[in-house]
This record gives structure tokens, C-alpha cells and sequence, in this order.
């Protein structure tokens, strides 16, 4: 299967009713996704509060992730994922089902590891 990235890039052209609608609700929903998961690869990638107030950006919503390890962009992805898999489930192509199903588990995996590192830290 993908990976994140992957399943990312391939979700908009995977629907032959051209589905999400760029002026509809799950394709703002799909934004929001995209942009949680871009924060979280910068948080990763050492592009966090400093650096992106340093590289003239906002610094406001890389503060939003108080652990500083990313966690909470991918909660939020995961939490839009979610809705995006109960509200539009039967909008959806099979294909695009299978790649948020892909990337929800990513999601998890990664949060899961979180946790796990967490416990592990405190041992």
C-alpha cells in the first residue's frame, strides 16, 4: 500500500465524478487534512515554532502543537478524516475509500508510536 504521501497525491484524481467538489464542504474538509499533515511533516522535519517564525511564517499555528512533536496535527487529520469517512462515504469513489482508509491508518500507526514512546520515556 501507500504511504501518506502517496495516497495524498492520488485522492483528488481517483473519482470519475470528479469528487470533492472544489466549492463543496468535503473539499474543504480534504484542505484541512492536507494542511494538518503539512504542519506535522514540518514539525518533524525540525521546521517548528522557531523556524517558521525565523522563515517568515505565522509561528501562531505551529504553536498550536504544545508537545511539540506534531501530535496535534495528526489528531486533527485524524479527527477530519473521520468526518470526511462518515459524511461522505457513499460520495466517494472505492478507491478514494480505500486511500483515506490508508492514510487514517497511517495516522493512527504514527499517533500509536506517540503514545508508546511516551510510555516508554516514563519507565
Amino acid at each position: 500500500p501507500p504511504g501518506i504521501e502517496d495516497a495524498a497525491e492520488m485522492f483528488l484524481y481517483s473519482s470519475i465524478d470528479e469528487f470533492p467538489n472544489p466549492n463543496g464542504k468535503e473539499f474543504g474538509i480534504w484542505s484541512r487534512v492536507m494542511e494538518y499533515l503539512d504542519r506535522y511533516a514540518e514539525v518533524v522535519r525540525g521546521f517548528g515554532i522557531d523556524s517558521r517564525s525565523s522563515r517568515g511564517g505565522d509561528g501562531g499555528s505551529a504553536a498550536m502543537d504544545e508537545e511539540g512533536n506534531g501530535k496535534t496535527y495528526l489528531v486533527l487529520a485524524q479527527q477530519e478524516l473521520e468526518n470526511l469517512q462518515s459524511s461522505a462515504s457513499g460520495k466517494m469513489s472505492e478507491l478514494q475509500k480505500y486511500l483515506v482508509g490508508i492514510i487514517l491508518g497511517r495516522v493512527q500507526l504514527l499517533l500509536t508510536a506517540m503514545e508508546v514512546g511516551d510510555i516508554m520515556d516514563e519507565l
